[in-house]
């Protein structure tokens, strides 16, 4: 029997937990997925974690598997190749953001996560 294609996750809802900003959350296993063009309405003062990038998508969206609360996958450029992003969480300091590293499971952060802005974000985002 042949495999039914896997259907891409459900966006959030009211009924599904809300993280505020600078909440940090500790590791639950329940990710929400957020849109690409969500990214461009964030505070640019407030802070995120990339968890990792790759070259390929598949392997970006295998490691949104460990992350929990909201995340973010989009595409910039990488020497002149699509270069896909995993970030995670919306904190209103670095110290917040930071802390929340400690949360992801240790293949994540044998990665090195780190934390930047959501103004570099976007303007890497911009690089497409």
């Amino acid at each position: 029997a042949t495999p039914a294609p896997a259907r891409p996750a459900a966006p959030a809802t009211s009924s599904q937990p809300r993280v505020a900003a600078g909440q940090v959350v500790p590791f639950s296993g329940e990710a929400v997925p957020g849109s690409e063009s969500e990214i461009d309405g964030k505070d640019s003062g407030h802070y995120t974690v990339q968890v990792l990038a790759s070259y390929r998508r598949a392997d970006v969206v295998q490691g949104s598997a460990g992350v929990s609360g909201r995340y973010w996958i989009y595409q910039t450029t990488y020497n002149g190749r699509p270069w896909y992003v995993l970030i995670s969480g919306d904190y209103a300091t670095a110290r917040e953001a930071q802390a929340s590293i400690a949360s992801l499971p240790a293949e994540l952060r044998a990665g090195g996560p780190f934390v930047q802005r959501f103004g570099t974000v976007k303007q890497r985002k911009a690089q497409r």
